[in-house]
């Protein structure tokens, strides 16, 4: 009886330890991911089916992951076009979202296990709900922000790049003053004196 006890205990014992250590690699493995093997490209505009398009692009050449949650900031397109809507957005070629109903600045989405394997490139796809004649040459890609937080605690992001108001720098012209000599001409006048004296008599027989 007391064998059979021991051997049990021994049993949960051992699994006990192996749960521990497993559990331990993996937390472990969460702790040091190397964030430095996952890249999030700049973002490229394009046209789906006529209307607007926004492409990032992630990259892992690390271990597995997956998408944990993203945050999409088109603030600048709205300000460009009031009434356009975000319709859907794709991950990896399929339709995470589709439905004009997604209109928050930013747009969030949390879901998990949204795979991110290891030697992948996998594509972020925003496409807007109307046709724009000015796409996209009324606005710079790079005028889009996405982040993107990973099941491994890393989080990749681009933030937009807002055009800098070009600040006007004065240039100064030296005023430069020439002057002309003045020349001062000093005139000496001889005044005319007529000396009236007293005539002196003639000598006659002197």
């Amino acid at each position: 009886m007391v064998r059979k006890i021991l051997a049990t205990a021994i049993i949960v014992f051992l699994f006990s330890a192996l749960w521990i250590s497993t559990w331990g690699a993996g937390n472990a493995q969460a702790m040091t991911a190397d964030c430095t093997k996952l890249k999030l490209s700049r973002p490229v505009a394009s046209l789906s089916n006529g209307k607007p398009r926004i492409n990032f692009t992630v990259s892992n050449k690390g271990s597995n992951t997956y998408i944990q949650n993203i945050s999409f900031n088109w603030e600048a397109y709205h300000a460009l076009r009031p009434s356009q809507l975000l319709q859907r957005w794709r991950y990896d070629g399929v339709a995470i979202h589709n439905m004009t109903d997604i209109n928050a600045l930013p747009y969030t989405w949390k879901k998990p296990n949204t795979e991110l394997l290891q030697g992948e490139s996998d594509a972020f796809s925003f496409e807007f709900a109307f046709p724009d004649a000015g796409w996209p040459g009324n606005l710079p890609a790079t005028a889009f922000g996405l982040e993107v937080l990973l099941g491994n605690g890393c989080t990749l992001a681009f933030q937009p790049i807002t055009s800098a108001t070009p600040t006007a720098t004065p240039t100064i012209t030296p005023t430069i003053i020439t002057s002309t000599p003045t020349t001062t001409r000093t005139i000496t006048v001889t005044p005319n004196i007529t000396t009236t004296g007293t005539p002196t008599p003639l000598c006659i027989d002197c």
